[in-house]
């Protein structure tokens, strides 16, 4: 959880590239968890959907739903980085 939290805790949210979002879904996905990038053009708001889910621990899953993919993969993350601790 430390490449995650270096990459999206310590900067602000312009700050963080698409390249980063990308390289921590690969350490969801390394950790055995599932990430999921939704993008739902029939919505009228909150278009961007993120989900992490956990098919080798007892965990409920995370997701986040927001106007911004940013915010919504950054919110997950976050949550994730929680999550991963206490497992």
């Amino acid at each position: 959880m430390k490449k995650i939290s270096s990459l999206i805790l310590n900067k602000s949210i312009d700050e963080i590239s698409m390249d980063d979002f990308l390289y921590c879904a690969g350490i969801v996905k390394g950790n055995g968890d599932v990430f999921i990038l939704k993008i739902d053009g029939a919505r009228e708001v909150n278009h961007y959907t993120v989900i992490i889910s956990f098919p080798t621990i007892e965990a409920e899953m995370i997701r986040a739903d927001d106007k911004s993919m940013k915010i919504a993969l950054f919110k997950v993350l976050e949550a994730y980085i929680l999550v991963r601790k206490e497992s």
